[in-house]
């Protein structure tokens, strides 16, 4: 097909009034949560060369588990980010220590866990080798904000559980002492109003020593991560809010009870030394430790909000409340929709660039959210069972994809399995698709493009370019979305050509394919949203106004840059009248 009567066609779209609505919908509070995770992952691009060490990391885990394509750009930046950390064999965790060593090492492992375990190995052997002899963690020695604080963090702490439980979903082995020890030391330090503090035994932080909503909200989530890494078969249960103290169910190998009788003296704490030490050796729950998070877990439960009023830290409450309510598995605390409640309070907080500014820093605030309404626990757990975002498709704006295309759909369910398809059965099974098969051909062919060979691609374009002017837009955008992953210069021209199509969607994804193509995952700063900034009562016109606006200006852009970079055998040709013709039009 040649490359005037393909944009001969796209314009007979045009003027045949294409539908240019999504070919499924959803419930309104969905969209208002995807678009608040677009807006916000949209607002994290522009602000990503502006950021360095911990906070960088941050930007990259949110704008992952927002969807971005783990063989994206940015993602490869991503890893080349993480990589200087690690130099001459060793993993140095430069001035955000244990913050910025969990964040990096979960990238990683959630990226592409085989591929980068040597990597994994060492900042594992770095957290290890951090933990306190009482089990929890800290600030380094000597720091400016350690304070001499030997005793443990448990902001810190929490931290440090999240990146080996990292590390063993990567396959690490983690010596399951150190779980023990953990839970140890969180049934050492706990209040005895069932809370924790900041910095337990001293008066460092925002509760000066008093259990605090972020804090205990982080000792439950840290504790349940020990648990599920010792014996997962035993964690407690806490789908009745917790209002009982969960038994300790006994474990293989738990010795008998002994009984007491009247005249035997028991010393209570070389009991409950003997019990941690056998615990330890066997690398089973402490007892103690199932009292302890139940107790914290009641203590949330009594003073659950939708935002934590009490903290300066408010964002980061909702980071570790996600955390803490997957993986405590329930959908009420104290009878409260705890996600919908802080999901509609984050919405109405965001700014109109998509940001969120509740502390010190918004782009650490805007990461928290964006972490929050991903559920991003909640997917590792596949205890979520969030609906596919507006539009439908797995390519929803170039996001959205599920982390694991081989077994689970876009709400997180198992699929159905079915013999693997050849890449021209795929996209000859795509151009006839109907709305109850198109994300299943949709997921396959991503996974196969993503998992294979993208020159196979180049070898098909006759049928992409076929794709590209399909009557269904989700077909459109999906056929732009595979020829962006080709990385082929010559085929540039089509996605340049998606940029006047008459959906927002595959405009949209047309600019993502180009900046696949040019290798500038943020080109030209252009924003992935054309209603970006705009005002939310804006009207009609206001809005259309503003999509012209963006595609006018995306056009100009990747014309020109076109013009400059295109294959030398395809200058002067008829795609290249027809572009500069229509560049003059938008002068």
């Amino acid at each position: 097909m040649s490359s005037l009567s393909c944009r001969s066609l796209l314009w007979l779209l045009i003027a045949g009034g294409v539908a240019v609505q999504a070919t499924a919908s959803v419930a309104a509070d969905k969209a208002q949560i995807q678009q608040a995770i677009s807006k916000g992952s949209a607002h994290l691009k522009t602000r990503l060369d502006q950021k360095h060490g911990g906070p960088k990391s941050l930007v990259f885990l949110a704008l992952m588990k927002a969807g971005e394509p783990h063989d994206s750009p940015l993602m490869i930046q991503a890893i080349a980010h993480v990589k200087q950390n690690i130099r001459e064999g060793v993993y140095h965790g430069a001035a955000e220590h244990l913050y910025e060593a969990a964040i990096d090492i979960t990238l990683l492992a959630d990226l592409d866990a085989e591929k980068y375990k040597p990597e994994i190995q060492l900042i594992a052997n770095y957290i290890m080798q951090e933990q306190l002899p009482n089990g929890g963690w800290t600030y380094p020695a000597g720091g400016a904000r350690n304070e001499n604080n030997q005793n443990g963090d448990v902001s810190i702490t929490q931290y440090a559980s999240l990146g080996l439980w990292a590390a063993a979903r990567a396959g690490i082995q983690v010596d399951p002492q150190v779980w023990v020890r953990l839970l140890n030391w969180k049934s050492s330090c706990q209040n005895a109003d069932g809370g924790f503090s900041y910095q337990p035994g001293s008066m460092v932080g925002p509760e000066n020593g008093q259990s605090g909503l972020n804090m205990t909200v982080n000792g439950v989530g840290t504790m349940m991560i020990a648990m599920i890494n010792l014996e997962p078969n035993r964690v407690p249960k806490f789908d009745k809010g917790a209002k009982e103290t969960p038994a300790a169910t006994p474990s293989k190998g738990t010795a008998p009870k002994k009984e007491t009788g009247a005249l035997e003296v028991v010393d209570l704490d070389a009991a409950a030394a003997e019990a941690k030490a056998t615990a330890a050796a066997a690398g089973r729950i402490p007892d103690a430790a199932f009292a302890t998070v139940a107790s914290a877990f009641r203590w949330v439960s009594s003073r659950f909000d939708s935002v934590n009023k009490a903290s300066p830290h408010k964002a980061y409450y909702y980071y570790s409340l996600e955390r803490m309510g997957a993986l405590v598995n329930v959908t009420k605390i104290a009878d409260r929709d705890w996600y919908n409640e802080c999901a509609d309070a984050l919405i109405a907080a965001q700014n109109a660039d998509g940001s969120w500014a509740m502390s010190g820093s918004s782009e650490n605030d805007t990461c928290f959210a964006v972490l929050f309404l991903t559920r991003s626990t909640g997917k590792i757990l596949k205890r979520t069972n969030i609906e596919p975002p507006e539009g439908g498709g797995l390519l929803s704006g170039g996001r959205g994809l599920p982390d694991d295309l081989k077994d689970l759909d876009a709400n997180g369910n198992v699929k159905k399995k079915r013999e693997k398809s050849s890449l021209d059965d795929l996209l000859a099974s795509l151009q006839d698709a109907d709305t109850s098969s198109l994300e299943d051909t949709q997921a396959e062919l991503v996974q196969q493009i993503q998992l294979g060979d993208k020159k196979e691609l180049i070898g098909k374009k006759d049928m992409l370019l076929k794709l590209a002017v399909h009557t269904d837009p989700e077909i459109r955008r999906t056929a732009i979305w595979a020829i962006g992953r080709t990385g082929d210069l010559s085929l540039a021209r089509f996605a340049i050509l998606g940029l006047d199509d008459p959906d927002n969607g595959v405009m949209r994804e047309s600019h993502m394919a180009l900046c696949w193509t040019a290798r500038k995952p943020n080109a030209f700063k252009l924003p992935l949203d054309p209603l970006e900034g705009l005002a939310a009562e804006a009207g009609p016109d206001q809005k259309a106004a503003a999509v012209d606006s963006w595609r006018r200006q995306a056009l100009r852009l990747w014309g020109d840059w076109y013009l400059r970079n295109r294959p030398y055998a395809e200058r002067g040709d008829e795609f290249e009248t027809n572009l500069r013709n229509r560049l003059l039009e938008l002068q």
